[in-house]
């Protein structure tokens, strides 16, 4: 009798880790109930993420504890966490990923720890949410697709940032006044973090200049421009492949090369930003580096190789430098970009350069055609529009058109400008 008149217990958490990324998810998250503790260690691995829609929805849980291990939130991971009041998020907190902090209708105030990096189309969605606070230097906003961060927030909700970032951060968001206007200053500076990573952590060719392999475990990595006093010109072939710690990536000027795979299957890797020293990036070197999201290109680099971007990341909207001249085969197949730019010096594309992708928008900045590999289109399903310079020749017109109706059936190619007429000769005297 007294048994039956116990209360029903909730479920305990059952955890559930990746092995290689220390990733992890509650594989009962819709059945557990009240305050969350996420341990810092499963089956002796070390906590290091919270897995894509790791408790969404789940509106009983009512308090969550995310160890300090934790660097990176992935998408939805948090969202519909109606009953939660407060959030603490985690000291060594990397990124915060796309729509992870949202729906949480219960949620008041904020805080962003100053090791936070990047923030993409999070913290939406939050109708009671009245502050959220910065500790740190400005980080990334990469634009999403699909949610917009700190809209739809209470209609009084202030972004507290350090003082002496405000500029900044108000810079990350120019032309949107529904954040704009809920900037001020905090009242203190910024928490600098320090995220240079030790030389010691790389192992290095000082007679090419090459680094050959990287063993740290840093959620950044700015990688020194030199090593025991020698400039650092290569990543080799491998160097950081398969690394799963690492989520923000800053590559230092003087760098020209980098080599075959050499950041291949990163699957935190998040963000990469390019020197504009950079000249030639090989074959598959961001081959299945599935979270790869903002890739910040800089004028200067010249060839891209096979396979580079294929198979994985997910790039959604592409601005190619202009000093680019090469196009590999399959060099950004299956990364789901919706809009390319590219042109005007590129001299050739490889096959299938741009294929299985979502592409809406092309535009070609060149006037003089590239030379093209087989079908390099292909497997691009939606309406599509392709945008011509302004005085591209009838002929390359008509080419372009030929390689649309074979690759992409749908696409429509934008009649440019004609090209100007060729001065006449001068009369003889």
């Amino acid at each position: 009798m007294l048994l039956a008149c116990l209360p029903a217990m909730a479920d305990e958490p059952t955890w559930k880790v990746i092995k290689t990324t220390g990733v992890v998810k509650c594989s009962n998250s819709t059945k557990v109930e009240g305050h969350v503790e996420i341990p810092a260690e499963v089956d002796g691995i070390k906590v290091m993420g919270l897995d894509y829609m790791a408790f969404m929805s789940n509106k009983k849980i009512t308090g969550l504890t995310i160890p300090d291990s934790v660097r990176y939130i992935d998408r939805d991971a948090l969202a519909g966490l109606s009953a939660v009041t407060s959030l603490t998020l985690p000291k060594e907190l990397v990124v915060i990923r796309s729509g992870s902090i949202r729906d949480m209708g219960g949620l008041e105030s904020l805080v962003i720890p100053p090791t936070v990096q990047l923030v993409h189309g999070a913290i939406v969605r939050c109708a009671a949410l009245k502050s959220v606070t910065f500790e740190g230097v400005c980080p990334l906003f990469p634009v999403d697709d699909t949610y917009k961060t700190f809209h739809d927030l209470h209609p009084d909700c202030v972004i507290y940032v350090p003082d002496d970032q405000v500029d900044a951060y108000k810079a990350a968001f120019a032309g949107d006044d529904e954040v704009l206007k809920r900037i001020q200053p905090s009242g203190k500076n910024a928490v600098v973090v320090d995220w240079t990573a030790p030389e010691s952590d790389f192992a290095f060719d000082a007679a090419t200049g090459t680094i050959t392999k990287y063993n740290g475990t840093s959620g950044r990595v700015d990688i020194p421009a030199a090593i025991g006093g020698v400039a650092v010109r290569a990543i080799g072939s491998r160097a950081f492949a398969s690394n799963y710690t690492m989520y923000v990536l800053n590559i230092p000027e003087g760098v020209e090369v980098l080599e075959g795979s050499c950041f291949s299957d990163c699957d935190g890797l998040v963000y990469v930003k390019f020197p504009s020293t950079l000249k030639t990036i090989e074959d598959y070197a961001f081959n299945s580096s599935n979270a790869l999201r903002v890739v910040d290109w800089a004028e200067g680099l010249e060839t891209l190789g096979k396979g580079v971007f294929a198979s994985g990341p997910n790039l959604f909207h592409a601005k190619l430098p202009t000093t680019l001249r090469v196009i590999g085969d399959k060099a950004f197949m299956g990364a789901y970009l919706k809009t390319l730019t590219f042109g005007p010096n590129v001299e050739s594309v490889g096959e299938m350069a741009f294929a299985n992708n979502q592409l809406t928008e092309i535009t070609y900045t060149g006037t003089a055609m590239p030379t093209y590999g087989a079908e390099p289109f292909k497997g691009n399903k939606k309406d599509a529009t392709l945008t011509l310079a302004d005085g591209t020749s009838q002929e390359s017109y008509n080419a372009y058109v030929a390689i649309m109706a074979a690759d992409f059936p749908t696409c429509v190619v934008n009649q440019p400008a004609a090209a100007p007429a060729p001065e006449a000769p001068a009369a003889a005297p």
